[in-house]
Formats: C-alpha cells, structure tokens, sequence
C-alpha cells in the first residue's frame, strides 16, 4: 500500500507539470493505481521491461542481425509470458520460438483480440486487416504487447519513484560515512 501511496504522490506532482500531455486524465490514471487490470505491469519500469525484452531476445536462438534489426519495433511493447497480460484490441508482435534456421525469423505484427483454448492448447486470436485472421499457439512463440499512454504513464511513475529511493539511499550511506 505505502508503494502506491508512492505512485500516487508522484502522479499528482506529475499533474502540476505544465510539460505533460493534456490528453492525459490523471483523475483516471490515479484511479487505474487500484485497478487490477493494471497489476501486470505493478512494480515493474521501463528499464526492467527493456531488459526483458533484450534477455528474451538474446535467448531466443536468432542471431545478433536479426535483433539488431527488430529490437526498435519492440521498443514500445513489453513482453507477454502470461495470459493474463494480453489486453485485448492491442497491437501485438509474436516471434516463433526454435527457429529452424537462425537469421531466418520474422517478427509478425497485429491486433491481439482473444484467446481460445483447444486440444489442450492455448491460442492468440489476432487480427492483420479486417479479413485477414491469425491465430498463434501461445507455447510456440514469444509474445510482445504494446503500452498504452496509461501504461506508459504509471511505469514512468515507478521508474522515477525507483530512482528517487535509489538516490535517498545513497545519500543515508553517504552519511554513514562521514560519521
């Protein structure tokens, strides 16, 4: 609770910003705090989501040119390893795991809107164009979902929040040592 006390704290002086974006409602953000849709991305920031991403990557068996020419198309997504984390009517990408020939992915890009469940599998019901479907296998890809500003907005706040402890820390031990 004292961490979203934090959050909202940070949102409120964020409010008195005269740079931030005017479309953005923080009386509906600062509400979203207590909204279990948003726990998927609860505690995490945007440098823990890079590094997730970068590691799933690295992983994945494509070679370095192969991630070096999508990893800027990921760069507002985060990594999907739980059903739960799909939101539906998000752009999303999907990456076959086990790559037959290495440098021979693709990463494939859509709109996610449901999940379906059969033969004892789960499956990414996706969208490409309005008569173009798609339809993944959950356990044979890896799977990258865009933030919305809401998202982006709240990940902000725990990133500044995080660094903010961080310097408080370092300025207890900074006088532990002079003592």
């Amino acid at each position: 609770m004292e961490f979203r006390n934090k959050a909202r704290k940070l949102i409120n002086d964020a409010r008195k910003d005269s740079t931030l974006a005017a479309t953005i409602d923080v009386d509906e953000l600062l509400e979203s705090l207590e909204d279990v849709d948003n726990d998927y991305i609860e505690n995490k920031t945007f440098t823990s989501i890079s590094e997730d991403i970068f590691n799933v990557l690295l992983n994945s068996g494509y070679d370095k040119e192969f991630i070096e020419n999508n990893i800027d198309k990921l760069k507002d997504t985060m990594y999907v390893d739980e059903l739960n984390e799909f939101k539906g009517g998000r752009r999303a990408y999907v990456l076959k795991k086990n790559p037959e020939v290495p440098n021979k992915g693709r990463l494939i890009k859509f709109h996610f809107c449901s999940l379906t469940f059969k033969n004892n599998n789960t499956y990414i019901l996706g969208v490409f164009a309005p008569t173009k479907w798609c339809n993944f296998m959950f356990d044979n890809y890896y799977c990258f979902q865009t933030l919305n500003d809401k998202d982006k907005m709240i990940l902000s706040a725990y990133e500044r929040m995080e660094n903010g402890n961080r310097s408080d820390d370092d300025d207890e031990e900074d006088d532990d040592q002079d003592e």
